[in-house]
């Protein structure tokens, strides 16, 4: 469990139909990132929205599913 509680992606060439978007800072693994934009990660079989990105994750994602 990863514990997030929003997706968020470091890694923008997988989002599409991203807008700017100031969502504050998060807190991940002891670091922090900015949150700058938000988009939409499309799979074969699923589209997640709302996923926040932030830099700092590099190429990381990290999705929450509840």
């Amino acid at each position: 469990d990863s514990g997030c509680s929003r997706s968020m992606s470091g890694n923008k060439d997988k989002l599409e139909d991203y807008k700017d978007f100031d969502g504050g800072e998060v807190t991940f693994g002891g670091s922090t990132g900015k949150i700058s934009e938000k988009g939409t990660i499309k799979t074969k079989t699923l589209n997640f929205e709302n996923v926040l990105y932030v830099k700092e994750l590099q190429h990381f994602n990290l999705i929450s599913v509840s």
